[in-house]
């Protein structure tokens, strides 16, 4: 038994010796992450004689060098004090991810009641975030309140709405096979909820035929995901984020980001985006243990307004030329409806077509299942506030068109778009995780593909929705039929 308790110890102490020699920056800290120690005493004098083995072992005169410097400048308890709170952030990580599960069975019962939630319901996974609401966050609840309140209003509206609507698209649009069949099965089992929702962890999509599944995927997404994202704007992202830049060389390199004569105008538009956004992240992950990102105490506000916001504000701008504004936005339409950010289509009419609710950092799951809930009915409210003031004004109907919402869940953001196809049909474009630290700087790629591969369905639907309102009004019957219609509003 000895022998092998011997044995394993020796195999461990030189698997230490070997990460001590090979490491490129073998600092306290990294030797912490490598280890995964629990007791602070034992830990410094494993690295102090992991160390002193490393340097009489290492044949490199160089590394040598470096490994004594590193002995005369290192600051255990810094490194230490730092590691603390990784491991607490961690662990934290761990266990929101546990509760994703349940926070989606708990939308897609919530949306197959139709938004009705059953009386005395609790969120059975709200312990971490139960903890940091009891220590006084200062959040302003009212305002919150104050948003419900006027969601609520609208309800009545909803339904007359929604018929309304479909009675004017009624004989303007035409379905493919896959959008009647997938239609059919809403109407048969899913007709009580709020829209028809197709994003790929809902209750429909899960139950749908594989092959019907994609045959709908395939009509929505292929020219988004093939043209919006071209081998340009990827390889860039990708060689810009994978490359050594050194923690201090980040901020540099933003600046050094140049425009070229020979850049397509979508990868002008890509850089542009960079040098306007990446900036804050640089500055946060340079704070260390201070950084805003890993500090699920920050309040929702300062969280939107340092980093969602000026995200999404950047690339609908850049991208679709549209007007985003944050803060306490009134909808337009019918409902006296409240949104955290609204995007406008910039012309002469200025619709919202973006609507956007979001979350502190340490938020309950059951303000994640709201706002959903909160933002698909704002999505519905837009769309309707287009088409019936559209028809108002006699003007061609625009059948393809769709609104856009976007969700911020702790650090997550969704990125959805809304259409009408017999009823209200529900997609998500994409979604990423903020990167929160040094470590996360190639997760970079996936958020800027995500946000321009969004910004660029904002720009097809403001772009098509502006030529079909250059084209002759309605004729005579059309305008009759629909008119008929729009006398239920008065």
């Amino acid at each position: 038994m000895s022998s092998v308790k011997i044995s394993s110890a020796k195999i461990l102490r030189q698997c230490h010796l070997d990460w001590m020699i090979s490491c490129n920056n073998p600092t306290p800290l990294e030797f912490f992450r490598f280890i995964q120690p629990t007791h602070k005493s034992r830990a410094f004098e494993k690295y102090r004689k992991t160390l002193e083995q490393a340097i009489s072992f290492c044949k490199d005169p160089n590394k040598q060098l470096k490994l004594r410097n590193l002995r005369e400048t290192v600051n255990y308890n810094s490194d230490w004090d730092l590691w603390l709170l990784e491991k607490k952030a961690r662990s934290i990580r761990d266990e929101v991810h546990e509760t994703n599960v349940e926070v989606h069975r708990e939308l897609n019962v919530l949306v197959r009641n139709g938004g009705k939630q059953k009386e005395g319901a609790n969120s059975n996974n709200d312990s971490i975030e139960d903890k940091i609401e009891e220590g006084g966050s200062g959040d302003n609840h009212s305002t919150d309140d104050k948003k419900e309140e006027c969601s609520d209003d609208g309800n009545m509206h909803g339904e007359e709405d929604k018929i309304i609507v479909h009675d004017i698209l009624y004989c303007e649009i035409s379905a493919t096979q896959a959008e009647q069949d997938i239609l059919k099965i809403y109407r048969s089992k899913f007709n009580n909820c709020l829209v028809m929702d197709l994003r790929l962890r809902s209750e429909l999509s899960l139950s749908l035929d594989q092959k019907l599944q994609e045959d709908i995927l395939h009509e929505v997404f292929d020219e988004i995901d093939k043209d919006y994202i071209t081998d340009e704007i990827h390889n860039f992202l990708t060689d810009f984020f994978n490359a050594d830049h050194g923690k201090q060389g980040w901020c540099e390199s933003v600046r050094r980001i140049a425009f070229s004569e020979n850049d397509s105008e979508l990868l002008q538009c890509t850089k542009e985006l960079l040098k306007g956004t990446l900036g804050r992240f640089v500055k946060a992950f340079s704070l260390d243990a201070l950084n805003p990102l890993r500090d699920v105490t920050t309040l929702e506000r300062p969280h939107l307004n340092q980093f969602i916001h000026p995200l999404i504000d950047n690339a609908l701008w850049i991208f679709a030329s549209i007007n985003y504004m944050s803060g306490e936005i009134s909808l337009q339409g019918k409902a006296r409806a409240m949104a955290d950010g609204a995007g406008y289509l910039n012309d002469f009419s200025n619709y919202q077509i973006v609507c956007m609710e979001g979350a502190k950092p340490g938020a309950r799951n059951k303000k994640n299942v709201d706002d959903d809930k909160k933002n698909i009915k704002s999505m519905i409210q837009l769309f309707n506030n287009i088409i019936v003031s559209e028809a108002s004004e006699r003007r061609q109907i625009y059948t393809g068109l769709r609104v856009y919402g976007a969700t911020a869940y702790k650090t997550e953001l969704s990125l959805t778009m809304l259409d009408f196809r017999g009823t209200y049909r529900l997609f998500e474009v994409d979604r990423f995780n903020l990167p929160k630290d040094w470590t996360d700087m190639p997760n970079f790629v996936f958020m800027y593909e995500a946000l321009i591969k969004w910004a660029m369905c904002v720009r097809r639907t403001r772009e098509n929705l502006i030529a079909q309102r250059k084209k002759r009004r309605m004729g005579r019957y059309s305008e009759a039929r629909i008119a008929k219609k729009l006398t239920r509003l008065t």
